[in-house]
Order: C-alpha cells, then structure tokens, then sequence
C-alpha cells in the first residue's frame, strides 16, 4: 500500500504557493518546505533533481519517503503540504529507518509533529 493520490502535491500552482509563502525548515539532509492547506488530509512532494542521483536511486529515495510521510500521517498535529528538496548527500540513504528519521526530525522542527510523541515506540510494521 503507497501513499494515497489524495495526499500528493501535483499541481504547479500548489507548489509555486507552497514554495513562495511556506515556511523554509533546513534539516540535514533535506529541505523542507510547509505551508498549512486548510484540508482535511497533508499532501507530500519530493522533488529530487538529476544532479543528485540517477533515475533509479532517486525513485528508491521517493519511494522511501513517501512510505515514512504514509506511515506518520497519524501523529500529525495539523493539515499541511510539504515539499522535500533532498541535498545532494541524501544518495547515500539506502534504507526506509533513515528516511523516516530524517523527515521526523524535520517535521518535530516545523511543530507538525509534537516533540513529546515517542514515535519510535510507534508499531513499524506493515
């Protein structure tokens, strides 16, 4: 199971608003940028551009961000669209627990996610 349609960001007035009005989070590796939507669901992009990897790579970092925003939209304390922009060192990632600690700790600094919440202890499988 991926991430629903519903919760992808498509639209390039979505993101031209998102990124000219949200607010900018650096976060290691990535960058993140988070605009409140005023719906009843959060939508997710990643834009990851060629210089980074090649196609292959870059799906497979896709893909494993996608399944860590699916699998924490629960602990959300609030609707909003995000857009990833991977750095260049993200190509090294090569696993779903680094992605998802990567976006977590991104997230815990916008305040989407509260600090408090032990999502480690969160149960993982699926």
């Amino acid at each position: 199971m991926g991430l629903a349609s519903v919760n992808r960001l498509t639209g390039k007035t979505d993101f031209s608003l998102i990124r000219k009005t949200g607010r900018k989070i650096f976060c290691g590796y990535i960058t993140l940028y988070v605009l409140e939507n005023g719906k009843r669901f959060s939508r997710l992009a990643v834009v990851i551009p060629a210089k980074v990897a090649h196609s292959a790579r870059r799906h497979r970092i896709k893909r494993l961000f996608r399944e860590a925003f699916r699998r924490n939209l629960c602990f959300f304390n609030r609707q909003v669209d995000v857009i990833i922009l991977p750095a260049k060192e993200i190509a090294s990632l090569n696993n779903y627990a680094m992605a998802e600690s990567v976006l977590i700790s991104g997230l815990k600094k916008t305040g989407i996610i509260n600090a408090q919440k032990n999502i480690d202890s969160a149960d993982k499988s699926v």
